[in-house]
Order: C-alpha cells, then structure tokens, then sequence
C-alpha cells in the first residue's frame, strides 16, 4: 500500500515494484490510485507509476476493468454492500518509450469498457 501523502512512502513502494519486476514477478496494481470524493467521476486520472515501470522494464501491462466496484464499495462505507463486480479482459499492452501514450491507451480502453457496462 502506498500513503500517497508521503513522498518516502511513494518511492519506497516503486523501487519495491522495480525490484520484483526485475526478479521476473507479475505485480498488480490499480493506477488510478483511490477513490474520487466526486461520485460522478466515472474513471479518475491515472498514476505514472505503472506505466514508468512498465516502460523501463520492458514489461507489458495486462489491462483489465472491474465493473461495478464503485457501487458495492463506495467511498461512503456505510453505503457499500456485498456483491458481484463484472471483470472485462482488456488484452495485453506491450511497453511503450511513451508511458504517457501508455497511460492514455489503457485510460481510454478502460473508460470506454466502464461506459460501455455499467449498470
């Protein structure tokens, strides 16, 4: 977990990504880097982290969309319920020298799978 108020914490949990990375383990993680106080935000900006690492390791990004998590855990955790979330397969993004390009291209495929399948 990274306390994204910390700049320790932030740089600790990269160069503890990079180190997995390059001992050849998948990781996991969730760019967009918590929940939007806006509940109108259908998909808030994506972090660099994953994208960066993506690009310097050369590792390609298996890109997938949780459809329907907002609703069963909202930010309001008196509101949320248990439930099923719907898991669209996005296919594989190879690195890129852009991680910009990168993050626009899963950004963009991921909104598009949310619009597309949201309830």
């Amino acid at each position: 977990m990274v306390d994204r108020g910390s700049a320790r914490s932030r740089a600790d949990v990269y160069r503890r990504c990079a180190e997995k990375m390059e001992e050849g383990n998948s990781i996991a993680i969730f760019p967009e880097g918590g929940v939007p106080d806006d509940t109108s935000i259908i998909l808030d900006e994506f972090k660099d982290g994953a994208f960066t690492l993506s690009s310097k390791h050369n590792s390609p990004i298996a890109v997938y969309t949780f459809v329907g998590l907002k609703e069963i855990f909202p930010f309001e955790s008196s509101k949320g319920y248990p439930g099923r979330v719907k898991v669209y397969f996005n296919g594989i993004m190879e690195p890129s020298d852009s991680p910009r390009d990168l993050k626009t291209k899963a950004y963009t495929e991921i909104k598009k799978t949310l619009l597309e399948h949201s309830v």
